[in-house]
Protein backbone atom coordinates (compact mmCIF):
# COMPACT_ATOMS: atom_id res chain seq x y z
CA UNK A 1 0.00 0.00 0.00
CA UNK A 2 3.03 2.47 1.00
CA UNK A 3 4.86 1.55 -2.69
CA UNK A 4 1.33 2.26 -4.54
CA UNK A 5 0.13 5.93 -2.37
CA UNK A 6 4.29 7.19 -3.31
CA UNK A 7 3.71 6.66 -6.85
CA UNK A 8 0.23 8.09 -7.04
CA UNK A 9 1.52 11.56 -5.26
CA UNK A 10 4.55 11.47 -8.22
CA UNK A 11 3.55 13.73 -11.08
CA UNK A 12 3.82 12.43 -14.04
CA UNK A 13 6.34 14.36 -16.56
CA UNK A 14 4.60 13.85 -20.00
CA UNK A 15 7.66 15.77 -21.79
CA UNK A 16 9.60 12.94 -20.56
CA UNK A 17 7.58 10.03 -19.93
CA UNK A 18 4.65 7.67 -20.53
CA UNK A 19 1.18 8.09 -19.37
CA UNK A 20 1.56 5.44 -17.74
CA UNK A 21 3.67 3.30 -14.91
CA UNK A 22 3.82 0.08 -14.16
CA UNK A 23 4.98 -1.93 -11.49
CA UNK A 24 4.63 -5.65 -10.29
CA UNK A 25 5.33 -6.44 -6.30
CA UNK A 26 6.09 -9.25 -4.76
CA UNK A 27 3.82 -9.60 -1.56
CA UNK A 28 4.84 -13.12 -1.20
CA UNK A 29 6.10 -16.36 -3.15
CA UNK A 30 3.20 -16.71 -5.15
CA UNK A 31 1.47 -13.50 -4.03
CA UNK A 32 2.35 -10.21 -6.16
CA UNK A 33 0.15 -6.97 -6.90
CA UNK A 34 0.41 -5.28 -10.57
CA UNK A 35 0.67 -1.52 -9.97
CA UNK A 36 -0.63 0.92 -12.68
CA UNK A 37 -0.59 4.28 -12.13
CA UNK A 38 -1.92 6.32 -15.49
CA UNK A 39 -2.34 9.66 -16.02
CA UNK A 40 -6.21 10.80 -16.84
CA UNK A 41 -5.24 12.52 -20.09
CA UNK A 42 -4.41 8.75 -21.18
CA UNK A 43 -7.39 6.60 -19.64
CA UNK A 44 -11.32 7.30 -18.68
CA UNK A 45 -13.74 4.88 -17.19
CA UNK A 46 -14.53 3.70 -20.86
CA UNK A 47 -10.77 2.89 -20.76
CA UNK A 48 -10.98 1.27 -17.52
CA UNK A 49 -13.53 -1.13 -17.93
CA UNK A 50 -11.57 -2.49 -21.11
CA UNK A 51 -8.51 -2.56 -19.27
CA UNK A 52 -10.12 -4.96 -16.18
CA UNK A 53 -11.91 -7.30 -18.54
CA UNK A 54 -9.14 -7.52 -20.59
CA UNK A 55 -6.35 -8.90 -17.45
CA UNK A 56 -9.78 -10.87 -16.27
CA UNK A 57 -9.37 -13.00 -19.45
CA UNK A 58 -5.50 -12.74 -20.41
CA UNK A 59 -4.76 -13.87 -16.76
CA UNK A 60 -6.26 -16.87 -16.22
CA UNK A 61 -5.17 -17.94 -19.65
CA UNK A 62 -1.52 -17.23 -18.73
CA UNK A 63 -1.72 -19.16 -15.46
CA UNK A 64 -3.06 -22.02 -17.12
CA UNK A 65 -0.26 -21.67 -19.49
Amino acid sequence: MRLAQLDSRRPFDLSRETPLRAALIRLEDERHALLLCIHHAAFDGWSKSILVAEIQALYPAFVAG
